[in-house]
């Protein structure tokens, strides 16, 4: 209703000339910045995101602390722990778990399920009669693929098995 078409593609309307068809260089700029931007951003979000940014290990302890295990006639207690890694390179049949206890005892973990798919360790470690208390920690080692096969190990805060009798 009261519009002129002109031939460069303006219209004459009530109040000034608009472009009907014909975006300028910096509106289609803008365009692009608004929409394709935010678009390309959650694209590469979402493949970062498939490849962790962060390598992580991270060891659980699942062995009873808060409740005293009761005696046994053997003198072996189970220790058993979780150890859970996202780096890529790990050699899972160069993987090596021990518990430590004191400065110079050391007793090797032996995987639950006996396969390399498991995560789980446990050992079986003794504890005098007289004693009561069982402080220990846990140290996993493992080897990084590679031409150089880098060795690497972490070790855990000590931990305390009470024992009841």
């Amino acid at each position: 209703m009261g519009q002129t078409y002109l031939p460069n593609g303006r219209t004459q309307g009530l109040y000034n000339f608009t472009r009907v068809c014909h975006p300028s260089a910096t509106e289609t700029m803008k365009t692009c910045r608004l929409h394709c931007l935010p678009v390309l951003l959650l694209i590469a979000v979402g493949c970062i995101g498939l490849t962790p940014l962060i390598e992580y290990h991270k060891l659980t302890n699942l062995t009873l602390q808060d409740n005293a295990i009761s005696r046994n006639s053997t003198g072996l207690y189970p220790i058993e722990m979780e150890w859970r890694s996202n780096e890529v390179g790990i050699m899972h049949d160069k993987l090596a778990a021990v518990v430590l206890v004191g400065a110079t005892n050391q007793f090797p973990m032996r995987r639950q399920h006996d396969t390399l798919l498991t995560n789980r360790w446990v050992a079986q470690v003794p504890v005098a009669a007289t004693n009561n208390v069982l402080r220990y920690r846990i140290k996993v080692t493992w080897q990084l693929r590679g031409p150089a096969e880098e060795t690497n190990s972490e070790r855990s805060e000590e931990y305390i098995l009470r024992i009841a009798d």
